[in-house]
């Protein structure tokens, strides 16, 4: 069974402008080819849970900071944090091949821009949790209620 990581893009965390003159907000926002839709995806079908991660039972999120350089290729790749067995190494592989993106503006000129990107890792094999999702319509009803919140918040 392939174990695939929940991309969390209800949180994305911060685009900054990295002018080296002053920092001013962006005017256009860098935005990845397809939009955040075509984001999830692209993550979805290119993240593969790390086999120890899976076997140490880890989970949680991950956060990739990154740059997104003038010319919309992504630069300056670290995860803020390390969850173990190798999901940050895991998030980072998968941010570093990112197609290019469209890059932010000012002034109606490209600029750099820092991104931050919460990846979550949820781990598939939890016979109590598992038991809970196929029974419980309470529970699937709220995870669909989060995932539409999540949604509609990134539409803002």
């Amino acid at each position: 069974m392939k174990r695939i990581a929940t991309i969390l893009l209800g949180v994305l965390l911060s685009i900054l402008s990295l002018s080296a003159q002053e920092t001013k907000s962006l005017e256009v926002d860098p935005a990845f080819p397809g939009g955040l839709e075509a984001l999830a995806t692209y993550l979805s079908d290119n993240i593969q849970y790390p086999q120890k991660a899976i076997d140490n039972n880890i989970e949680g999120t991950v956060y990739v900071a990154f740059v997104i350089e003038k010319d919309g290729s992504v630069s300056n790749i670290k995860a803020t944090n390390d969850i173990g067995g190798g999901c940050s190494e895991e998030a980072v592989r998968v941010v570093s091949s990112m197609p290019r993106w469209t890059p932010g503006q000012v002034d109606g000129q490209p600029v750099r821009a820092q991104f931050m990107l919460p990846i979550n890792f949820e781990c598939h094999s939890h016979p109590i949790r598992d038991f809970f999702r196929a029974h419980s319509p309470i529970y699937k009803w709220s995870k669909r209620a989060k995932a539409n919140r999540a949604i509609k918040s990134l539409g803002n």
